[in-house]
């Protein structure tokens, strides 16, 4: 089980499948493991589980696992899992409940001083302003959210944050900042040889390209993300995939579709940094 819990952030990169596998063997003989060990391991079944698409499963895992920590009075663990079940409310259309949490979580992040607990915390309020269509305060509670994970060395999340601002600056317009923010997700998600990442940064490109008025470009990037996710599964991509689209197609999106569908995930990925470095020169 410590291994298990030692590889979770291995597995949610690699293969969350996997991950799942195990802990589904592990978990049904852990009678008489201490509590704080098996609150960790509820929590990383609940998140390969989310990783991989099964968000139905993974809430009585973060559940149980919050029900440990509060048994063991551990702060950090039930902000922790509080954030996780806020965030599965906002999957499930709860956003007052999402941001109840939020809010209720911020304070005890700041008491704890924890800078992954405050990155998550205002990770999450830029998730509710962007509901609630305050898109420039989402902007600025996710740059905000980034400079926490950096803070603390966690990848994975700032990856994700990246992905968040890439996101907001296209909605905002502003194709240039969302293809930086998209770059550089993409970096580390391939540094952290994370295929699931590494879709959504190539999303977020492909969404600023279109901004930029390349459909080619942007449908060349999309046919990548198929073709990758014709070959195996990318966990809860699904979900989103339709958030990414947007515009209606077009001739030269449907031609760049036709074309990214025949290369592979790693000549997508070398296109789209290509096209990182001519955009930075060109600014």
């Amino acid at each position: 089980m410590r291994l298990g819990n030692a590889l979770e952030q291995h597995w949610v990169a690699e293969n969350a499948f996997e991950g799942v596998r195990r802990f589904e063997v592990l978990l049904p003989l852990a009678d008489g493991l201490p509590p704080l060990l098996l609150a960790r391991a509820h929590r990383s079944l609940g998140g390969l589980l989310m990783v991989s698409g099964d968000r139905a499963a993974a809430i009585p895992e973060y559940e149980r696992s919050l029900e440990l920590y509060t048994e063991l009075g551990d702060e950090w663990g039930i902000v922790h899992l509080r954030h996780r079940l806020a965030l599965e409310a906002i999957a499930n259309g709860d956003r007052d409940h999402a941001k109840r949490l939020f809010t209720e979580n911020r304070p005890r992040a700041e008491r704890l001083g924890s800078d992954l607990l405050l990155g998550e915390v205002l990770g999450g309020l830029s998730w509710i302003a962007r509901l609630e269509d305050e898109a420039e305060l989402a902007f600025e509670l996710a740059t905000r959210s980034l400079a926490h994970y950096r803070a603390c060395g966690f990848a994975w999340l700032e990856c994700s944050a990246l992905c968040d601002l890439a996101d907001l600056a296209s909605t905002l317009g502003r194709a240039g900042e969302a293809h930086a923010y998209a770059g550089s997700a993409l970096r580390l998600a391939r540094r952290m040889h994370d295929r699931r990442h590494t879709a959504y940064a190539l999303a977020e490109f492909a969404r600023a390209t279109r901004v930029r008025g390349d459909d080619r470009g942007a449908g060349l990037i999309w046919g990548g993300i198929e073709a990758e996710e014709a070959r195996a599964p990318l966990g809860d991509w699904p979900e989103y995939r339709e958030h990414y689209y947007g515009a209606p197609a077009s001739m030269a999106l449907e031609r760049g579709l036709e074309a990214g569908r025949r290369l592979s995930f790693d000549a997508v990925v070398e296109f789209a940094l290509a096209r990182t470095t001519e955009l930075v020169k060109e600014a």
